[in-house]
């Protein structure tokens, strides 16, 4: 469902009538056709609070803010990569440009969405976990101590 051409009053009318085997993939926005401002967090606060889907996003810091998770890309991680490729260049500026290399997101699952929308991980891969662990998970390491 496209942002553009919509109001934010249409726009969230519209994501509460989303089908259940329909996605929202949230990319960025922060105006609507009226030109009414609205922050990233209120609006993926206010999308993922009424959507009967989960939200999906690309960004790390969305995770925060109620996103129900994707292949982020964490935008700390990747300025500290670039500041190292920068000071390598600054000590050494006669030598030739250092490579550009492929960064690859993280998955990450919220464990609030994987309760909310019944999601499961498909054992494949490695996957970053976000928000509060059931009491189970959180008692394994008790559990291993004592035995």
């Amino acid at each position: 469902m496209p942002w553009f051409a919509r109001n934010t009053t249409s726009f969230f009318a519209k994501l509460e009538q989303i089908k259940p085997d329909e996605l929202i993939f949230f990319l960025s926005f922060f105006k609507d056709n009226n030109g009414n401002f609205i922050e990233h967090e209120k609006l993926l606060e206010e999308m993922t609070s009424i959507s009967p889907v989960p939200v999906y996003g690309g960004g790390s810091f969305m995770m925060e803010h109620g996103i129900a998770g994707g292949v982020m890309i964490d935008g700390v991680k990747q300025g500290r990569a670039q500041a190292e490729k920068l000071l390598q260049v600054l000590a050494n500026i006669d030598a030739p440009m250092p490579p550009v290399e492929e960064q690859k997101g993280t998955p990450y699952l919220s464990y609030e969405a994987m309760v909310k929308f019944s999601l499961e991980h498909d054992g494949e891969g490695d996957i970053q976990i976000y928000g509060e662990l059931s009491l189970f998970l959180k008692q394994i390491p008790n559990w291993l101590c004592s035995a």
